[in-house]
């Protein structure tokens, strides 16, 4: 498994606040090539006034590409884990967000590390990031996701062995499942 985004724990935070149902907030990445199947996030991510939140992941246009459901720590912020409902692909070099949306406001932390954040709110909880704007600090949020391709052993180590599809038009990075009996393993 590999991640995407910010995985350091903020030192020396400070943090924000917002207080509308709906909020959300989100830091921008670019998914390394050859992308890969998102398959859970992690934030450092907090409440101000409930528990009930999502961790999320959204496309450059703010359309929603997943979601899981934690619980948040009311009036501070740790780190909460969810699985995606479902797992999704993102192609290598598209820019994601990844963050998390509260039905109650939220607290985010930072380190005063630049990076660009977007920060807003959406009634739809989860829903797609909307009416917000950026800012210039880098949150603490990050997908782990099953890199693209299929995996060779080289007599020493597990290598990436790129796997492609041809779509119509190009070729294209795929991931290949395999099923176990039980359920589909990918980067298999």
């Amino acid at each position: 498994m590999s991640t995407v985004g910010n995985t350091a724990t903020p030192n020396g935070i400070s943090y924000g606040e917002v207080a509308t149902a709906g909020s959300q907030v989100a830091g921008l990445f670019t998914m390394p090539s050859p992308g890969g199947i998102i398959t859970s996030v992690s934030a450092y991510a907090g409440s101000d006034g409930g528990t009930s939140g999502y961790v999320m992941v959204w496309g450059q246009g703010g359309s929603k590409l997943g979601h899981g459901a934690v619980t948040l720590t009311n009036g501070g912020a740790g780190w909460v884990t969810a699985n995606m409902v479902t797992s999704f692909f993102v192609a290598g070099g598209t820019n994601i967000y990844i963050g998390w949306q509260s039905a109650n406001g939220y607290y985010f932390a930072w380190d005063g590390t630049a990076g660009t954040t977007y920060t807003g709110y959406n009634a739809a909880v989860p829903g797609n990031l909307a009416n917000g704007g950026t800012g210039s600090y880098l949150i603490s949020a990050y997908a782990t996701y099953t890199p693209a391709g299929a995996n060779v052993w080289t007599g020493s180590a597990w290598t990436a062995c790129p796997v492609s599809v041809w779509t119509g038009s190009q070729w294209a990075n795929a991931s290949v499942a395999v099923w176990n009996g039980t359920t589909w393993v990918y980067g298999a």
